[in-house]
């Protein structure tokens, strides 16, 4: 097994609280939490880039009440498929494993959290 997902989804954050996800335990991690932001992305993308910052940035602000991860979509097609990623960066919100809630495209640090305290709040 992985020693990554040996320990708890909070254990495994530390203090970035934002952890990328593999293909294998994407499903399985989503399901576990309660309110999740999943950052679909890829190495190639120059504005993925951009919007990376800015997320982990949130990630740190959001520590022990919302569980943020990235995805990158060249490892697992299927799962950005599934979930209907077309564009990148991609932001799903999901709640007890479900989505609710999708940005698509570079978003100021401002937007997306005014997105969180919506959905979340």
């Amino acid at each position: 097994m992985d020693k990554l997902y040996t320990k708890s989804a909070i254990e495994m954050k530390g203090e970035n609280n934002y952890t990328d996800l593999t293909a294998e335990k994407f499903e399985e991690t989503i399901n576990a939490q309660g309110k999740a932001l999943v950052e679909f992305k890829a190495q190639w993308s120059g504005i993925c880039h951009m919007v990376n910052p800015i997320i982990r940035g949130i990630a740190k602000i959001y520590q022990g009440s919302l569980s943020i991860y990235g995805f990158d979509t060249d490892t697992n097609v299927e799962i950005a498929n599934k979930y209907g990623v077309k564009k990148l960066p991609t932001i799903i919100f999901f709640e007890k494993g479900k989505p609710v809630d999708t940005i698509v495209g570079a978003h100021s640090r401002m937007e997306i959290i005014n997105r969180i305290e919506t959905l979340y709040n």
